[in-house]
């Protein structure tokens, strides 16, 4: 009979086995993510209002992702699209009040398919539409202003750091659950102090603020971040508010969506 301790330790080397071969997925997906978004980046152009890429056979489970970086990265929507033989599927990300999905809509026309909503959506069109399509797009989108691309439709207004309590905490959860049809609604913090920056993260790639407004101090995470507040900086910030609950001590949570200026 097979004692239990060789059975646990069997177990347990096929735990982590399990583990390190989902970390090697995790770990090739990311750098597949990274390259993905290099091949994009020929594709942006700042006298453009919309970015729309493509590429031969791109990986049809990240381009949703890398579109999201983009609109984040360079504050306009994004449409990325991965070709196979002569289709092309799409994942669209929209920023502030801009409708990707409407502008999307207007080409109709010239597509297979297409569905979502204001933010999101996904497109699939023959490849040989798809310069037309990315013409007609670009000459729509010269209608959408800055102010549409930089609006947040979520934003309650302006708040200063000692409004940020568990008092607002509560009155935030007892709104949820949150979703596409009730948005969790975001914040405006301005020339707050950065007292100290951290990065977190396997590879580096989330900011761990401490905030400071007086004698009142927030923790505040920029997961992904794509601009970088250091210590003693002062800058204004885009956010929501969650709930920190370490060690049974329950407090705000500051997660930012975009550092908005830093001073």
């Amino acid at each position: 009979m097979l004692s239990y301790a060789f059975l646990k330790s069997k177990n347990v080397n096929q735990a982590l086995e399990k583990l390190e071969y989902i970390v090697s997925l995790n770990e090739a997906r990311k750098e597949e993510e990274r390259a993905l978004f290099e091949s994009t980046l020929p594709y942006v152009n700042e006298h453009e209002n919309i970015i729309v890429a493509w590429g031969e056979e791109w990986h049809e489970g990240i381009v949703g992702i890398v579109a999201s970086r983009l609109s984040k990265r360079f504050k306009k929507p994004a449409i990325v699209f991965s070709i196979k033989d002569d289709r092309a599927k799409g994942s669209a990300r929209g920023i502030g009040n801009v409708d990707i999905l409407e502008l999307i809509r207007s080409q109709e026309s010239l597509l297979l398919g297409f569905g979502g909503h204001k933010g999101a959506a996904g497109v699939s069109i023959e490849v040989s539409n798809l310069e037309r399509f990315r013409a007609n797009l670009i000459e729509a989108s010269c209608a959408i202003t800055q102010e549409m691309m930089d609006a947040d439709g979520d934003l309650l207004g302006e708040i200063s750091v000692d409004q940020i309590d568990f008092e607002l905490l509560e009155i935030l959860e007892n709104q949820e659950p949150y979703g596409q049809k009730n948005p969790k609604p975001s914040f405006l913090l301005r020339n707050v102090l950065v007292k100290v920056d951290r990065l977190i993260g396997k590879d580096g790639q989330h900011l761990k603020l401490i905030l400071q407004e007086g004698n009142n101090a927030l923790e505040a995470l920029f997961f992904n971040y794509d601009i970088k507040a250091k210590q003693n900086d002062r800058i204004d910030i885009l956010f929501t508010v969650s709930r920190n609950d370490y060690r049974g001590l329950v407090t705000p949570q500051l997660l930012i969506k975009q550092i908005v200026k830093k001073y």
